[in-house]
């Protein structure tokens, strides 16, 4: 692996790329901290992903239009603070893979930005207001801390 130097060296260097957030927030068009900013309740808000059809998402055209630009990596956001994951987990059913779309945004994601030679950077929340306690809870109680990192992590 790179040292942390040459990563950063490198990410100075692109200077341009995309950052693409999607989720189920995009149903709404709110904005992606609605959960939060509307006091949605996880449950109400879970609905959205039987809802979550986004059938022309479309990663090779996001890649092309990045490389189009000029632009040298994609920061794809895997799961916001909403705890929607965009891939398939063994964690929750509360993923794209397991609801309405049945698709796995992130893999494509990455394919596409292999295919179109670009990087790939994935952004993933460790704080979620769906999945309990979030990261903030966890920071305050040293129980808690230990339930958020078996939620978090699996082996």
């Amino acid at each position: 692996m790179q040292s942390v130097e040459k990563r950063v060296e490198w990410f100075v260097k692109a200077r341009y790329g995309m950052f693409v957030h999607f989720g189920l927030y995009s149903i709404l068009g709110r904005g992606e901290w609605v959960m939060n900013r509307e006091q949605i309740p996880p449950e109400e808000y879970r609905k959205l992903a039987d809802e979550f059809h986004p059938d022309k998402f479309d990663a090779d055209a996001i890649c092309r239009l990045a490389v189009d630009a000029g632009m040298a990596y994609i920061v794809f956001t895997t799961m916001h603070h909403d705890g929607f994951r965009l891939y398939d987990s063994d964690l929750t059913d509360f993923c794209s893979t397991k609801t309405g779309s049945k698709r796995d945004f992130t893999a494509e994601m990455i394919a596409a930005c292999r295919k179109h030679n670009l990087k790939i950077g994935l952004y993933h929340s460790l704080n979620n207001w769906y999945d309990q306690p979030d990261g903030a809870a966890a920071l305050e109680d040293p129980a808690l801390y230990e339930k958020f990192i078996e939620n978090t992590f699996h082996e």
